[in-house]
């Protein structure tokens, strides 16, 4: 398995875990292309970002060809829930406050030289190194649970955590979410419902985001654990991680130029994405 310190020898650590945005789900990808344009062009080191946000179903563009995608959208946002379709890979997730969002943001290298299974790894290597001492994690598919994919994270077979990753031009955002706080049930919950509403089940097997929603294939970090972890506590995990890999962490904010960037790329995500008007969002 590629290991994130066979990739960079240094890293800057952006900490946005507290600046919980509650108005635009986009925000935070928008962010990190902003962040990865920056890192292709080498004026800022590789980075890996955490952040929050508030409520919101984040689709994958999949999601968005389902013959119900209106309808169970709308209920998404009669229940208070604001919703997206996101540019990177995967299925539907939910984002609330306890769910820690990671993003590695890389430079691919001279011809592309870091392959896409390459930063899904580091990811994953990291994620797993944080929780060394708390329990040991199975690395693969979780048959059943919600954006299934090749690494999914879990304890106990049970899912908390899953990639997925988007290429930039030389660059690469490979994007986490882990699951901290609150009932994986609930989440389980309200997607199968969405699912439903969406009409999955009309849709050819082939032709499906994913094959099927099952109750009991996730569980918070929380629900593992006690006494509970604190939030606080897996974001310090994790910088430890990077820095037991003998990584050299820089804490040095966001430059001017990749916020600008970032907000020229959140207007281009609302004409690219085709979101529709029905969906809570402010560009």
């Amino acid at each position: 398995m590629m290991t994130l310190e066979q990739l960079v020898k240094e890293i800057r650590f952006l900490n946005h875990a507290d600046r919980i945005v509650t108005h635009d789900p986009l925000w935070n990808h928008a962010l990190d292309e902003g962040i990865a344009h920056a890192v292709a062009a080498g004026q800022v080191q590789p980075t890996l970002r955490l952040w929050r946000y508030h409520q919101a179903f984040m689709l994958g563009r999949r999601d968005e060809r389902l013959p119900g995608f209106k309808q169970a959208t709308e209920w998404a946002c009669a229940q208070g829930f604001d919703v997206a379709v996101r540019p990177s890979g995967g299925a539907c997730v939910i984002l609330d406050q306890g769910v820690l969002n990671v993003s590695l943001i890389l430079p691919i290298g001279d011809q592309g030289s870091l392959s896409i299974r390459a930063g899904f790894e580091a990811l994953a290597d990291l994620i797993s190194m944080s929780l060394e001492g708390w329990s040991s994690v199975e690395i693969g598919e979780v048959y059943g649970s919600y954006c299934p994919g090749d690494f999914d994270i879990a304890i106990s077979g049970y899912k908390f955590s899953g990639i997925a990753q988007r290429r930039i031009a030389g660059a690469i955002a490979i994007q986490a979410f882990l699951l901290v706080e609150g009932r994986g049930q609930e989440h389980v919950t309200r997607i199968a419902e969405w699912y439903e509403r969406a009409g999955l089940h009309l849709v050819e097997p082939k032709h499906r985001p994913l094959p099927e929603v099952k109750q009991g294939t996730i569980r918070s970090m929380n629900e593992h654990f006690l006494p509970p972890l604190r939030m606080d506590e897996v974001i310090h995990r994790l910088k430890f991680a990077v820095q037991r890999k003998r990584i050299t962490v820089f804490d040095t904010g966001l430059t001017d130029e990749e916020h600008s960037y970032a907000i020229r790329e959140r207007q281009r995500f609302s004409q690219v994405l085709r979101l529709p008007s029905f969906q809570r969002i402010t560009s």
